[in-house]
């Protein structure tokens, strides 16, 4: 049974939050913190009572959806928005919520169990896979198949790009211009489903063995529909499948289902290959993965950060204001040539001490930060 009082003071939070983000945040804020009403169940929030027993993390392992259990993802935002409201409750009802401490507010986060540390391997893809991928699929039968073609060829441009699914699936054809390396992320002109509705003009890691697929993809799609189509049509482009005959649908539906279906290609791609499945975020925490492991100045770092469409990145934000339009081209596009980054003495001496295992979790974790 939800504790009334409860419900409110999350409503009243939800109400607080609305400024700052959309109405689809709102309603998956919502959900997570749902099971932060049903875990205190009819107890206060503000009381300490509720955290006797099992804890918060403890409960989420065991919640049970239609899908089986949570996700790793979904337990961690829960746990982060648990926190934010807490803060919050404690800035706007500091009576009501005294008992609370600010140490245990700040311990609500993921349990260290192998779970998080192996999912977050599980959903990063490393500069080796992404050459497999090609590898294999170059020499496999799956190369003449026009709807294979488009699943391998948005892998390796998500790798690339960094863009999210969500925002891939909705952007048209002229919004990627390979000529200027340039992809207009521009909700506004073309459309593109960005999260929180962010206008960006982003840009392509420039890999040899990789950039050529996507420009053979972006030759084809330009082929096929006419030129003044190219303003919505989406550049990754649906098919029908009727009796084993393939053939593109000139004029596609509403982007509704677009991103699980792109989930589901993906799944059928890596079947095909023999090789472990790898989710579209996977192939954006690559591209931080790829960057970070690249990047030798803040400058860079900072190009590969707002190439990801962050508001700031932890360390640059003081040094740089923002770069211009054409320096983050500059560096994006040239960061392939780049030697991996060796660190400076002071950040040696942290690292060193630390283990092959641990020193990939920190790019892992790092990477992880930054892709979402």
């Amino acid at each position: 049974m939800v504790n009334r009082e409860n419900y409110l003071l999350v409503k009243e939070y939800l109400g607080w939050k609305k400024g700052s983000v959309s109405d689809r945040s709102l309603t998956r804020i919502w959900f997570f913190l749902r099971h932060l009403l049903l875990w205190a169940d009819d107890l206060f929030l503000g009381k300490l009572e509720i955290m006797k027993g099992d804890s918060f993390q403890t409960y989420l392992l065991n919640v049970k959806t239609q899908n089986g259990l949570l996700s790793v993802e979904s337990k961690k935002k829960t746990l982060d928005y648990s926190r934010d409201f807490y803060r919050w409750a404690k800035d706007t009802n500091p009576r009501d919520f005294q008992s609370i401490k600010t140490s245990w507010i700040t311990s609500l986060k993921p349990i260290r169990n192998g779970e998080r540390s192996m999912a977050t391997e599980a959903r990063t893809v490393s500069e080796q896979e992404i050459f497999t991928l090609v590898e294999k699929f170059q020499q496999s039968s799956m190369v003449d198949d026009i709807v294979f073609k488009r699943d391998f060829t948005s892998a390796v441009y998500l790798y690339l790009s960094g863009q999210r699914a969500g925002a891939y699936v909705t952007t048209p054809i002229n919004a990627i211009d390979l000529t200027k390396n340039e992809i207009y992320q521009w909700p506004d002109v073309y459309g593109v489903k960005t999260k929180n509705l962010k206008k960006a003009t982003t840009f392509l890691y420039q890999i040899p063995g990789l950039i050529e697929v996507v420009r053979d993809w972006d030759s084809y799609i330009r082929s096929v529909i006419p030129e003044e189509e190219w303003d919505t049509y989406p550049w990754c482009a649906p098919f029908n499948n009727k009796w084993g005959e393939k053939t593109i649908v000139l004029q596609p539906t509403e982007a509704k289902n677009r991103g699980a279906n792109l989930i589901k290609r993906f799944n059928k791609l890596f079947l095909n290959l023999e090789l472990d499945y790898k989710n579209p975020h996977a192939f954006r925490h690559g591209h931080a993965v790829y960057g970070l492991l690249h990047a030798r100045t803040p400058a860079e770092f900072h190009a590969v950060s707002q190439n990801l469409i962050h508001d700031s990145s932890v360390i640059t934000e003081k040094i740089y204001a923002g770069l211009e339009l054409n320096d983050r081209k500059r560096i994006i596009s040239n960061l392939h040539s780049s030697p991996v980054c060796q660190p400076d003495d002071a950040l040696l001496s942290i690292l060193k001490p630390l283990s092959h295992n641990d020193l990939l979790r920190v790019i892992r974790l790092s990477a992880d930060l930054m892709a979402n």
